[in-house]
C-alpha cells in the first residue's frame, strides 16, 4: 500500500484515509470527487442523503443535498469536527479524495490503489451532538480519545483512567481556558511525550515535564541572563550561533546554506561531506527535497559523509523520509508504521529512488534533542551496514500523530500512528542509542562544543577509527 507522508484532514475526512485497511469495492460504484468545498454530484445516488458513521475513528457524516457536516464522536459526547476551518496548512495541501457509494454503504479512499474506509449507515445524529459543551464535556473528551488511542501507557508506567478520575471533579471549579489546560498538564505530565501537544488560538501546549537534555541546560543558562527576557528568543540565538559556526570552523568557508541556515552542507578537511538539517518547517517540503537532492549530488565524491541532525527537534516526516530515500537501495523496507488499535497490519514504506551516495561510510549524529520525524533518518540507516551513529541516543518520540478538533475549538495533536523499524521494533520513550558516544553539548559549552564534537569526529574518520568499528 502506498503511504502518505502527511496526514491531511479534508473538509469531508479526518486525515486517515490512505493508510485504512483494505475491504471490497461496491458493485457499480458512483464516484464523486471531493474538494474542500465538497462539490456534488447532482446525479450521485439518492442514498448518500442521510447519516453515515465509522465507529473505530468516531466520525460521523451528515448529508444535506450538497451539504456535508462532519461530527466527531467520543463516548457519549458528539462534536462539530473543526480542524479544516482552523488549519489553513492543512487546508493548502488538500487533494482530492474520491468517494464511492453504493444503496448501503458509503467508502472513502484516496485514489483506486488506496485502501477504503468504511462508512455505514445511521439513524441519525445523536441528540448530543445538538448541545454544546462545557469545559467539563472538552476534559472528559480529552480523556476519552487518549484512551481510546493513546499508544504507550504501559511502556510510560502512566495509570490513565485512575489519573483522570483524580483529576475530572476538579474540572467543574476551573473558571477559563487557562486552567482548563493546566489540569491536562497535570494529568499527562508523566507521560513526557512532546509528541502530544494541543494548539489553540495564540497558543501551543506540549505535554512533556521536560525538554531535551540541551533544551534544559538552555533554559538553566536563561534563567541566569536577564538580557533576552523571552525563551523562544534565547532559543532561536542559540540555534543562530551554532549555525555560524559551520561555514567558518566546519567548513573553512566553501559551504552552501539555504532555509535560513537549517540547511548547511559543504566539504570538511579530509574531503569529508558534511550535511546539517535543522528545522524543516522553514520552507516547503518540495524545497526541502529538492535542495537535498542537490546536497547530496553535490556530496557524492567525498571520502564519507557526516549527516548531523543534532540539532533537529522534528521536522517534516515527509522530507525525511525523502532524505533517506536517497540513501537506501531501491525497492528496500525503510520503515513500517500502523495506526494504534485502529487496524492490526504495518505499512511498509519502501525506498522509490537510485542511492545518491553509494555505499561509502555514513556517519549520522544524534543528540537527546533529535525528535520526530529527524529520529527517522538514524532508524533507517542504522540498517544499512555502512552507517554509524554516533553521538547522543535520541528522543523517542518517532510516533505520528493524529489531528483531532475538541468541542471547544483546539486542536488535539494525539500520538496514534506508531513508528518502527523493519523489525518491528518502536523506540518511543526509548530512543535509538548511538554506536559511539560522543558529547556535543554541555552546560559550559552549549554552542562552541558542537563544532569542537565534529572536529573530533572528523579527526578519528581521519585515522580509520570507525574501519574495524562493528555494526
Amino acid at each position: 500500500m502506498r503511504v502518505v507522508s502527511r496526514f491531511i484532514l479534508v473538509a469531508a475526512v479526518a486525515s486517515l484515509v490512505a493508510c485504512a485497511g483494505g475491504s471490497s469495492s461496491p458493485s457499480r460504484p458512483k464516484q464523486l470527487g471531493f474538494k474542500e468545498t465538497f462539490p456534488l454530484d447532482p446525479e450521485r445516488e439518492p442514498s448518500l442523503d442521510g447519516v453515515w458513521s465509522n465507529d473505530k475513528f468516531g466520525l460521523m457524516l451528515e448529508f444535506e443535498g450538497e451539504k456535508l457536516t462532519i461530527y466527531n464522536r467520543v463516548s457519549r459526547y458528539c462534536w462539530p469536527e473543526e480542524v479544516a476551518a482552523l488549519n489553513a496548512d492543512y487546508r493548502a495541501g488538500l487533494t482530492e479524495f474520491n468517494l464511492m457509494s453504493d444503496k448501503s454503504s458509503v467508502k472513502f479512499r484516496r485514489d483506486r490503489r488506496a485502501g477504503e474506509w468504511p462508512f455505514q449507515p445511521a439513524a441519525g445524529l445523536p441528540t448530543s451532538c445538538e448541545k454544546p459543551l462545557d469545559r467539563l464535556g472538552t476534559f472528559d473528551v480529552f480523556g476519552d480519545l487518549m484512551r481510546q488511542h493513546y499508544p504507550h501507557f504501559e511502556r510510560r508506567q502512566v495509570l490513565w483512567t485512575r489519573t483522570v478520575a483524580d483529576l475530572r471533579r476538579e474540572v467543574t471549579k476551573v473558571a477559563n481556558d487557562d486552567e482548563l489546560l493546566a489540569l491536562i498538564t497535570e494529568a499527562t505530565s508523566k507521560i513526557g511525550d512532546p509528541n502530544l501537544r494541543i494548539t489553540g488560538p495564540g497558543f501551543t501546549w506540549v505535554g512533556e515535564d521536560s525538554g531535551s537534555r540541551q533544551t534544559d541546560m538552555l533554559k538553566v543558562a536563561f534563567n541566569r541572563q536577564d538580557v533576552i527576557e523571552v525563551f523562544s528568543d534565547y532559543e532561536k540565538r542559540w540555534y543562530g550561533a551554532i549555525q555560524q559556526q559551520i561555514p567558518s570552523r566546519l567548513l573553512g568557508g566553501e559551504f552552501e546554506s539555504r532555509f535560513d541556515g537549517n540547511l548547511v552542507y559543504g566539504r570538511m578537511a579530509g574531503n569529508l561531506g558534511y550535511l546539517y538539517i535543522a528545522q524543516t518547517g522553514s520552507a516547503s517540503a518540495a524545497d526541502w527535497k529538492d535542495a537535498l537532492e542537490v546536497a547530496l549530488e553535490s556530496l557524492a565524491s567525498s571520502q564519507s559523509l557526516i549527516i548531523d541532525v543534532s540539532m533537529s527537534a522534528g521536522g517534516s516526516p515527509d522530507v525525511m523520509t525523502h532524505l533517506v530515500d536517497l540513501l537506501m537501495p531501491r525497492k528496500t523496507p525503510m520503515y513500517l508504521r500502523k495506526f494504534n488499535r485502529v487496524f492490526d497490519d504495518w505499512v511498509v514504506t519502501e525506498s522509490t529512488r537510485k542511492p545518491l551516495y553509494g555505499q561509502k561510510p555514513i556517519y549520522v549524529v544524534t543528540t537527546n534533542h533529535t525528535s520526530g520525524a529527524a529520529e527517522l533518518v538514524p532508524l533507517v540507516l542504522r540498517q544499512m551496514g555502512n552507517v554509524r551513529l554516533i553521538g547522543e541516543t535520541t528522543r523517542g518520540a518517532l510516533n505520528q500523530t493524529w489531528l483531532k478538533s475538541l468541542p471547544n475549538g483546539w486542536v488535539l495533536h494525539l500520538p496514534l500512528v506508531i513508528v518502527a523499524d523493519r523489525q518491528e521494533n518502536d523506540f518511543d520513550g526509548v530512543g535509538l542509542q548511538p554506536d559511539f558516544a560522543l558529547e556535543l553539548f554541555s552546560e559550559s559549552q552549549l554552542t562552541d562544543a558542537h563544532w569542537q564534537a565534529l572536529q573530533t569526529l572528523a579527526a578519528l574518520i581521519g585515522e580509520g577509527h570507525f574501519e574495524t568499528y562493528g555494526p
